[in-house]
């Protein structure tokens, strides 16, 4: 009888080890599932996070495309009235003859340097 209560003991003092350790496995596992949930959930905030930057860049360029188109227009708009300015005052205006500009006295201009 003692020999079988040995074995008994035994078998009881090993099925207590295994519990102990299948215990910290759990724990341990338990940990980590926690942990891994932890990662996802950032990298779901980044995946987002990126999401908003990528539709950030694309609003940023269409503005740049829409700046750009606005500034041709208005360069355009600038060039066709200076060209309406310069062929109103050469109609209005037209340039003086040689003629006109010849003096009957010649003009000496010195240059004081």
């Amino acid at each position: 009888m003692a020999a079988l209560r040995k074995i008994v003991s035994a078998i009881d003092q090993g099925t207590k080890q295994q519990s102990l350790k299948h215990q910290y496995w759990v724990k341990t596992v338990e940990s980590l599932s926690s942990k891994m949930d932890a990662h996802i959930a950032s990298m779901e905030d980044m995946r987002s996070a990126v999401k908003n930057t990528n539709q950030a860049i694309d609003k940023l360029t269409t503005i740049r495309e829409l700046t750009h188109q606005t500034v041709g227009e208005l360069t355009a708009v600038l060039v066709k009235k200076r060209k309406e300015r310069d062929d109103q005052d050469s109609t209005s205006n037209p340039a003086p003859s040689d003629k006109a500009f010849k003096s009957k006295k010649p003009v000496l201009i010195e240059l004081h340097l």
